[in-house]
Order: structure tokens, then C-alpha cells, then sequence
């Protein structure tokens, strides 16, 4: 609930302004948008979608941020025709 506003009642509101339109778009969400995205698309309100730090669905708690797991994570070998060296541009 947001506000007295809950999560169906925004995602059928923005459902019909891309019903509306004449091309069925990307649709990009941030947060609570990201949540609203996720569930337009599965909807098939839309062409794709983006969620950017969508909020976490059925209780599901967000992953560390990348910092937190830097520290810990193996690092990666590199590929063996990888040069160190950076090419020319003569």
C-alpha cells in the first residue's frame, strides 16, 4: 500500500496508458516503478521492460550491494589470449 494506493490498483492504472498507446513500448521502472514494470510485462503490457533497484517482491530481501561482496568474490583468470598490453592505434 502507498499512500491508500495499492499495488494493483497503480499497475492496472499504468497498464491502460500503455494499452492506449499506438506502439507497445519498453517500459523502464525505478523502485516501486521497477515492481510495476515487472508486473506489466507479465501482463504483456509492453514490449520489454527494466526494473532499475526494483523493489523486492513476496518478501524476497534484496541481494548484497556489489561492495559487500567485492571483498569475498574469487577473482576471475584471466583469458590466455588476453594481451596486458594495450594496442596500438598506429
Amino acid at each position: 500500500m502507498l499512500g491508500g494506493i495499492d499495488l494493483d490498483v497503480l499497475t492496472d492504472h499504468y497498464a491502460a496508458i500503455v494499452w492506449s498507446t499506438d506502439t507497445v513500448p519498453a517500459i523502464v521502472g525505478h523502485s516501486v516503478g521497477g515492481l510495476i514494470a515487472q508486473r506489466l510485462i507479465t501482463a504483456n503490457a509492453g514490449r520489454a521492460a527494466v526494473a532499475v533497484s526494483a523493489a523486492p517482491t513476496n518478501d524476497v530481501p534484496l541481494p548484497a550491494p556489489p561492495a559487500r561482496l567485492l571483498p569475498t568474490a574469487p577473482s576471475r583468470p584471466r583469458h590466455p589470449t588476453t594481451s596486458h598490453a594495450s594496442p596500438s592505434c598506429d
